[in-house]
């Protein structure tokens, strides 16, 4: 079924149903602009002016109390091989990008139902593991999270128990599920052919067979009041290798493990600078089905919210690439941001602008790289 009937059917049931009652249909959408200006590098060839677009609506359709349709609908860049075979074969200063390959697709379609401290949901959805991926008020444009273990578009079953009170003794949330790859039924896109270089875990989950992948996840959650807060999230993920699929020698195939811990710490120093301190670690065994390779992560910010509707962020990012019989790689992407965001009572709430630097280092024990941007972000939501 191509996706394009599937976003028609979705879209024409909620029109239907949210006139008959104007609660049943909620959701929010994003859309998202970026001006990057890759300034320096060592890479001539990554020396380049890069404009692209992102949009992101969040639909949530409720049938009974308890029961309900959540679908995300994307459009973003597609990372087309083709089209960065040429960007390497180019000469340096190649030019600006503005707008390439774009497409939009259906990122999580899934009924869910939640009964007392019980949650269950069904069909294409994203597993809960790591958080560094999750961005909120900064930039981020190398979110090395996201490439290496955001575990999107899943079809998967979960379900979840959720204990306590995060005011008093602290909010518990064990989450269990099964999972493989959606390379079939729902993966098409819309305006330009899709290619998946821009998430690793894609290639993980291939194995359909009946609880061969599967994933758990813990979340604690603390609210102290007073603006102050405290959050634990652990999780682990078991991708099982369709061996009869893979390009890897058979000698070398062996199911991906990941493992991923962090913690996330706000407390106020004033009453107008709250900072937010959240560190992540996650580490990748048998990278990709390979088990000679071995991927680690290391992510680290401090946010500061100034006078409410500033924010200030400095984040680090450490990957760390180990393969038997090879020197590895070691990448360090650094980033500094200043954000601003409308507040209620102006016209334009809901925008948000920040601008950037980042920086990016390579590390492969022989050459050195190193790239300079900067970057102006633009970001409006809304709910509804």
């Amino acid at each position: 079924m191509k996706i394009v009937k599937i976003i028609t059917t979705i879209l024409t049931l909620i029109s239907v149903n949210s006139f008959a009652n104007n609660s049943i249909l909620s959701g929010k959408i994003r859309t998202e602009i970026y001006a990057i200006d890759n300034y320096n590098s060592s890479n001539s060839k990554k020396e380049y002016r890069e404009y692209k677009s992102k949009i992101k609506l969040n639909l949530k359709t409720k049938i009974t109390e308890k029961l309900s349709l959540n679908s995300v609908i994307k459009t973003s860049n597609m990372d087309q091989y083709s089209e960065n075979n040429k960007r390497s074969a180019a000469i340096p200063n190649s030019g600006t990008r503005s707008f390439e390959n774009e497409g939009a697709y259906l990122e999580k379609l899934y009924l869910k139902y939640q009964y007392d401290n019980l949650e269950f949901s069904l069909g294409k959805n994203t597993l809960n593991f790591g958080q560094a991926w999750k961005r909120s008020n900064y930039i981020w444009i190398l979110n090395k999270a996201s490439k290496y273990y955001r575990f999107a578009e899943k079809l998967s079953f979960k379900t979840a128990i959720i204990s306590g009170d995060k005011t008093k003794n602290g909010q518990y949330k064990l989450s269990l599920s099964s999972y493989f790859n959606d390379n079939k039924y729902l993966e098409n896109s819309l305006i330009t052919k899709r290619e998946y270089i821009d998430n690793y875990t894609i290639n993980v989950g291939n194995d359909k067979s009946l609880f061969a992948s599967y994933s758990a996840s813990l979340d604690v959650n603390y609210d102290f009041g007073n603006q102050e807060e405290l959050s634990y999230h652990f999780g682990y993920v078991k991708s099982a290798i369709n061996d009869k699929k893979s390009n890897i020698a058979r000698s070398k195939i062996s199911d991906q493990k990941s493992y991923v811990a962090n913690i996330n710490y706000q407390i106020p120093i004033t009453e107008n600078i709250l900072p937010r301190v959240f560190i992540e670690y996650a580490h990748l065994d048998n990278y990709k089905g390979n088990k000679l390779k071995d991927i680690s992560l290391l992510t680290k910010y401090l946010m500061l919210n100034l006078y409410q509707d500033y924010y200030l962020t400095y984040i680090i990012s450490k990957v760390k690439y180990q393969e038997i019989g090879t020197n590895g790689e070691d990448e360090i992407v650094n980033e500094i941001s200043l954000g601003y965001k409308f507040p209620k009572n102006n016209i334009l709430y809901g925008l948000s602008s920040y601008i950037g630097y980042s920086e990016n280092k390579i590390d492969n024990k022989l050459t050195k790289e190193k790239t300079e941007s900067a970057i102006l972000y633009l970001k409006y939501e809304k709910e509804f």
